[in-house]
């Protein structure tokens, strides 16, 4: 997976983070999620969680749960199953605050460094206007950018993968986040991508 478009050493490290970043991310959040958190770091099936851990975790995962199955796809008109890709869904959302997170503190250790210039030369002219804010947000959707051959494949897809379609992997994730209304200036109330602070779910 270390090729584009999910890395590539010609760009900003930031937007490796965003793509290859959030996969990582996503694949350690699992750890903790609906299934991988009845494992112990040695891998046996043990309760390891505290009584406030596992409230906190149930409240999370039904807000996960309820959002998502409140999406009716327009191409289908099926609806989402929440509760099928419930853990995939908390990987999806870990995954791109994890990515932001490391994305925010290396700005903060680069700051005043001549790294951050050199890769900003690394973007192309045309992408100049976009903050690394909007670009990070970018590349994160670009990297599930994909398209299904017929609308009864997309059915199929709704009906039995553990994943939700990967346009609901990419607008609830960032819907859910904060900064990336900010990025774009979306957080009036009514904005489609976007939602107020009590809408929004997250695992932290």
């Amino acid at each position: 997976m270390l090729q584009a478009p999910f890395f590539d050493v010609g760009r900003p490290a930031y937007l490796n983070l965003a793509s290859m970043g959030a996969i990582i991310g996503h694949e350690i959040t699992h750890h903790f999620d609906s299934e991988g958190r009845h494992f112990s770091a040695e891998g046996r099936m043990v309760n390891w969680w505290s009584a406030e851990t596992e409230v906190h975790f149930a409240s999370a995962a039904q807000c996960f749960s309820e959002q998502y199955s409140e999406v009716v796809d327009t191409l289908t008109g099926r609806s989402l199953n929440g509760n099928a890709t419930l853990a995939e869904n908390m990987a999806d959302n870990g995954g791109l605050r994890a990515a932001w997170r490391a994305f925010r503190s290396s700005e903060e250790e680069e700051e005043g460094d001549d790294k951050v210039e050199k890769e900003e030369e690394l973007v192309p002219p045309q992408l100049t206007a976009l903050s690394p804010a909007q670009l990070f947000f970018l590349v994160y959707a670009q990297t599930w950018c994909s398209a299904y051959r017929n609308n009864a494949t997309l059915a199929y897809v709704i009906d039995t993968d553990e994943h939700a379609p990967e346009q609901y992997r990419v607008n609830l994730p960032l819907a859910n986040f904060e900064p990336f209304s900010k990025a774009f200036a979306c957080q009036k109330e009514g904005a489609k991508m976007s939602r107020p602070p009590e809408r929004r779910c997250m695992l932290w």
